[in-house]
């Protein structure tokens, strides 16, 4: 069973067209050559409520990706009133539209340029992490889930809470 807490962020992986395409261009431009997620979210209390950007910037639920494959990092900074004030900076656009119009600049290596509020959803779980304390990310712009993925197996302020496929009793 998975014990998991306020803060927590996760990326999976996906079947559709459009996250085979986020998946490509980030095996491109990927450091170690290898990309196996298009998604990241972040985890909002300990039953698995989520905060994510998908068609909309929405809540949802960890187990809405049972039978995929997920990774569940933890930072081991995380404090209450940092996750408070880090879900504060993520969610004060919920019901906005997913910013599909920043895909390209992903794709071409140049989304570091400034979006505003406008993020996908790694730069979301990126940002979350900032404003709770986590300066060793830098910036958010131009985070993607293959980067949220190397910082949970390799960064040792995070660790792996969860590998492998998600079940619907693995909480």
């Amino acid at each position: 069973m998975v014990e998991l807490k306020p803060g927590d962020f996760f990326c999976t992986d996906g079947t559709g067209g459009l996250s085979r395409v986020i998946t490509w261009f980030e095996r491109m431009r990927a450091k170690d050559g290898r990309a196996e997620f298009c998604h990241c979210g972040t985890i909002i209390d300990s039953v698995g409520k989520t905060i994510e950007s998908l068609a909309t910037i929405r809540y949802g639920h960890i187990s809405d990706y049972a039978g995929r494959k997920v990774l569940i990092g933890r930072w081991r900074g995380m404090t209450p009133q940092g996750h408070a004030e880090g879900v504060k900076a993520i969610s004060d656009d919920i019901g906005q539209i997913y910013p599909f119009w920043r895909l390209p600049l992903h794709a071409l290596g140049i989304a570091w340029i400034s979006s505003g509020k406008f993020q996908v959803c790694s730069e979301r779980v990126a940002q979350h992490l900032i404003v709770a304390g986590f300066d060793d990310i830098g910036k958010w712009e131009g985070q993607n889930p293959d980067d949220i993925a190397d910082m949970i197996r390799r960064w040792r302020d995070v660790e792996i809470v969860f590998d492998g496929t998600w079940q619907k009793e693995t909480r």
